[in-house]
C-alpha cells in the first residue's frame, strides 16, 4: 500500500509540473477511486491477492473514472468542432461553397449531443 501511495504521489507531482508537452492533460488517482480499504475489500471490489481488481472493482472504477474524464471529452470535443469551424471558414474564403443547411444543422446536432454528454444523467 506504501509502493502504490508513493507511486501516486510521485506521478501527480510530474503530471501537475507541466515542464514538458508531454506531461498529461489530466492526473486520475486510481487509488482514491477505488481505494484498497476494509469497505472496498468487504464490499467485493478486490481480488483475494490486494493486486487485482474483481469484475464489480472495475465496473466501479470505470463509472468513477468516467465522471472525472467528463470534463476533457467535453473539451477535446469543442477543440474538434472549433477546428471544423476554422476549416470550414477558410474553405469559404477561397472560394469552395458553404456546407449545405443539412450540414449546418448536423453540426447543431453534434453540439447539442456534446453539451448534452457533459451535463451527465438528469
Amino acid at each position: 500500500v506504501r509502493r502504490r501511495r508513493a507511486v501516486n504521489v510521485a506521478l501527480a507531482r510530474w503530471s501537475g509540473a507541466g515542464l514538458s508537452a508531454a506531461c498529461p492533460e489530466l492526473f486520475v488517482n486510481v487509488g482514491a477511486l477505488l481505494p484498497y480499504g476494509p469497505h472496498a475489500r468487504n464490499t467485493g471490489l478486490w481480488e483475494k491477492d490486494g493486486v487485482h481488481f474483481t469484475s464489480a472493482g472495475s465496473r466501479t472504477l470505470g463509472a468513477r473514472l468516467a465522471v472525472c474524464l467528463q470534463p476533457l471529452v467535453a473539451q477535446l470535443r469543442s477543440g474538434a468542432l472549433l477546428r471544423r469551424n476554422a476549416e470550414l471558414a477558410e474553405a469559404s474564403s477561397e472560394g469552395i461553397a458553404p456546407p449545405s443547411l443539412d450540414a449546418f444543422l448536423a453540426a447543431f446536432d453534434l453540439e447539442d449531443a456534446s453539451e448534452a454528454d457533459c451535463a451527465g444523467p438528469p
